[in-house]
């Protein structure tokens, strides 16, 4: 089962606002988040990444919202495509503008979770930097088409991958027997004979070598 873990600071509202009206509903509900603030701070000190928290996120009210999401299969639901493909296709910005004071903003789209329909949403062209740049890996991380089983040279097999996942997760795999598919490699014939044209080089296409228009 897997969690999902919200923090929120509250902002807003001073001390002495929190403070008034705090029934004992309130009491037990800061007392969780209190809770989680350490149990969290505990998980982060055992994997070594306390030092790189700031010490004021530990000193402020926590606002902690926990609930299952399920198996993980709505995770990898959401993280597979970014497997193969950039955060944002071309196809999905929509429009690009500069504006006179030299700003800029882009309009792109994008589908609300729960939903199947595409809305569109404009921002600046800062913020849609900064949105893109999230999905940026780190030095020293590559993405999974580019390394391992997954790269397009590698000489894996990817049957055999098939089944050590199957026996890892104790399912039954069906082992079919059939002869490795040749690729028959496409050859350029001649219209005329019937033989094989060999390529000797490549002459670009100027513009006196274009077909006259028809004027009929």
């Amino acid at each position: 089962m897997i969690y999902r873990l919200t923090v929120s600071n509250d902002r807003t509202r001073s001390r002495s606002d929190r403070l008034v009206g705090m029934d004992a509903n309130q009491n037990a509900e800061c007392t969780k988040d209190d809770a989680g603030r350490a149990k969290y701070k505990e998980l982060m000190k055992c994997c070594g990444l306390l030092d790189k928290i700031h010490r004021r996120v530990w000193q402020k009210a926590w606002k902690l919202n926990s609930m299952a999401v399920g198996d993980g299969r709505d995770s990898l639901r959401y993280l597979a495509p970014y497997v193969f493909r950039v955060a944002i296709g071309n196809h999905r910005i929509k429009e690009v503008k500069c504006h006179e004071d030299g700003t800029g903003s882009v309009t792109f789209t994008y589908k609300p979770s729960g939903e199947r329909r595409y809305r569109k949403m404009t921002v600046t062209a800062e913020e849609f930097i900064r949105r893109f740049l999230q999905h940026v890996l780190p030095t020293g991380f590559q993405k999974v088409r580019h390394f391992g089983f997954m790269h397009k040279r590698s000489k894996f097999r990817r049957d055999w991958l098939l089944m050590l996942v199957t026996v890892t997760l104790n399912m039954v795999y069906v082992l079919i027997v059939a002869p490795p598919v040749t690729r028959v490699k496409r050859v350029a014939k001649c219209s005329a004979c019937g033989g094989e044209l060999v390529c000797l080089g490549y002459e670009p296409l100027g513009a006196s070598s274009l077909p006259a228009p028809d004027s009929s």
